[in-house]
């Protein structure tokens, strides 16, 4: 999916003085690209992310989604326009998220981590084994399927919380500081695993990250700061 960010402005109200977190952005993400969006902590990365999901709404402007990167003339899908059932549709079937914190469901095993988003999409299927399987087995979990959250490291939980995130194949990967609390070895692992899989289930990626490290081997690296949104040599 191709993304556009077309005029997006967000704003909120505190201690009764407005407080600008998105100053009229414009933004084009193409298909299958991978983007670090990167700036100081409460410059409005997060919020970028939950417009673009369709938790959040715009003060003003639209995110547009189109299926053909090849040309925007074709017809665009606007995540502002849909209604609440549409929006919860379309962030179960299209997008994939992966979270600093893992968030993980710590009363399911890994199996059943991973399962549950097929079981939300109605794609629980007798395809559905071998795809975890081979999933597993990619990101070196494949021993841990039947054991519970608490029982796995915090690399371990980050590759559990992957494979929950892509195993529906979804075509938009929204990552929220998913290396944030790896250590530099372990987090090394985990971004390998995860823009190799980025790019063989062609999906367009953006990471919100405070590492250089992770930033530099994105596609592009757009700062967010002040309510702008500039591109930054990678």
């Amino acid at each position: 999916m191709q993304i556009k960010l077309k005029n997006i402005s967000k704003n909120y109200l505190e201690g009764g003085q407005q407080h600008i977190i998105l100053d009229n952005i414009n933004v084009m993400i193409d298909k299958g690209e991978v983007i670090a969006l990167v700036g100081p902590s409460g410059s409005g990365k997060t919020t970028l992310l939950n417009l673009l999901s369709g938790i959040d709404e715009p003060d003003s402007g639209e995110v547009l989604i189109y299926d053909n990167n090849a040309s925007l003339s074709n017809d665009s899908l606007s995540i502002s326009a849909m209604n609440d059932e549409q929006k919860t549709l379309f962030r179960r079937h299209s997008i994939g998220f992966i979270f600093q914190f893992f968030n993980l469901i710590p009363t399911l095993t890994v199996l059943e981590n991973i399962q549950f988003p097929l079981e939300l999409c109605d794609k629980l299927d007798k395809t559905a084994a071998g795809k975890i399987s081979n999933l597993l087995q990619r990101l070196s979990i494949e021993n841990k399927q039947h054991q519970y959250p608490e029982c796995l490291s915090g690399g371990e939980q980050q590759r559990v919380a992957i494979a929950r995130a892509i195993i529906h194949q979804p075509q938009i990967l929204l990552a929220d500081e998913p290396t944030g609390n790896l250590d530099d070895e372990t987090g090394q692992q985990v971004m390998n695993v995860l823009l190799e899989l980025t790019k063989e289930y062609q999906m367009t990626m953006l990471i919100v990250t405070h590492s250089q490290d992770v930033a530099s081997r994105a596609d592009r690296i757009l700062s967010l700061k002040n309510g702008h949104l500039v591109e930054k040599a990678s």
